[in-house]
């Protein structure tokens, strides 16, 4: 089950189920407290039973003072006890008084508690198998126009391979035609933008499983600069990491970099710079940019979340999905018109003697 369709399901369930629970709830209280009261009649009734016959042996007899208006109804004295007083024939002056203990009477109070509690929790029970069925029947219509719209979206990227490489093939022949075309440049630019989106997109959509292995962290950074400084020559780069040996998933690894450096070339200033170096200590490795900077920085790794009309709001979010799949802490700062600053830590990949 896809995320997006998991919190579907999610939000589902918990709607459906919180909304029966608490009208489930509402009823079954106010059943017990009737339940409650005509037990208290019940009492009532076996007192007055008991005022007549005297055969009590639930209750405790005694005698009190007259008072005629406590007569006929069922009270509790300081100990919770339930009582009733009752007039005697011919007495002025007495009361006899009927008492339950307070332990009957919480014995019987309790064996009404447990039994409502027993058939609250199989409604209840009940209610969590409904809402999941509610929620998994109300996500079909969702799963189904997700599945459409992945596999349409799968048909257009693969479509996409034979054009892109009818044009790098004629940029490249142009390129040795016209080495000096300002507007072969820009193609060029534009094509990688677009194997770009297609390779974000591709991830996005695919869940293939990661395989770690052994890689230089100094020839990975290397490989993926010069990829970059082709097709930014205009920005300078400054890269000080030492050869630093990794275990982790090389394509992973290489498409967190590549959208991190995408975007710190892409987004710089005209000559300005983008500073990559890696601190064995802490091993954490820092990408600066002296670009144009973030307005809401918190909200950068958020799906679809852009501050321009290029691009398409992925890069980022898949950079923050690549990172928790692969364990590595991602730091984001920004500040608007100064550049940006992303910290990786590392250190859970990096081999130090021969161990991770």
């Amino acid at each position: 089950m896809k995320p997006v369709e998991r919190e579907s399901f999610t939000k589902g369930f918990a709607l459906y189920f919180l909304s029966m629970s608490l009208s489930a709830g509402a009823l079954f209280f106010m059943d017990y407290n009737r339940a409650l009261e005509s037990l208290k009649r019940r009492v009532e009734s076996q007192m007055k039973i008991c005022s007549y016959n005297l055969q009590c042996k639930d209750f405790q007899i005694s005698f009190v003072p007259l008072k005629a208006d406590a007569l006929n109804l069922l009270e509790k004295d300081e100990n919770g006890s339930l009582y009733s007083d009752f007039s005697i024939p011919q007495s002025k002056n007495f009361a006899l008084r009927i008492k339950m203990p307070i332990e009957r009477y919480t014995l019987q109070r309790s064996a009404i508690q447990k039994e409502y509690l027993l058939r609250f929790a199989l409604t209840e029970l009940l209610v969590a198998l409904l809402s999941a069925l509610f929620a998994w029947y109300a996500l079909r219509p969702l799963r189904d126009a997700l599945r459409l719209t992945e596999e349409f979206v799968k048909d257009i990227l693969h479509d996409f391979n034979t054009p892109l490489s009818t044009i790098r093939l004629n940029t490249a022949i142009l390129k040795r035609k016209v080495p000096d075309a300002v507007e072969v440049g820009r193609i060029e630019k534009a094509v990688q933008t677009i194997l770009d989106l297609q390779n974000n997109l591709k991830e996005y959509l695919e869940k293939t499983a990661r395989q770690a292995n052994r890689l230089d962290l100094a020839d990975l950074v290397s490989s993926r600069i010069e990829v970059m400084r082709g097709n930014f020559p205009d920005i300078k780069c400054h890269v000080d990491v030492p050869p630093t040996i990794l275990h982790a998933d090389a394509k992973a690894l290489t498409r967190i970099l590549d959208n991190l450096l995408s975007n710190a070339f892409r987004y710089n200033k005209p000559g300005g710079e983008v500073r990559l170096f890696f601190d064995p200590q802490s091993a954490i490795l820092t990408i600066e940019d002296s670009g144009r900077g973030i307005q809401r920085p918190h909200k950068v790794f958020e799906r679809f979340y852009k501050e321009s009309s290029s691009g398409n709001g992925l890069g980022m979010h898949i950079v923050k999905k690549l990172c928790d799949a692969l364990e590595i802490p991602i730091t984001l700062e920004s500040e608007p018109a100064r550049g940006t600053t992303v910290r990786l830590d590392l250190g859970r990949l990096v081999i130090r003697g021969g161990r991770r």
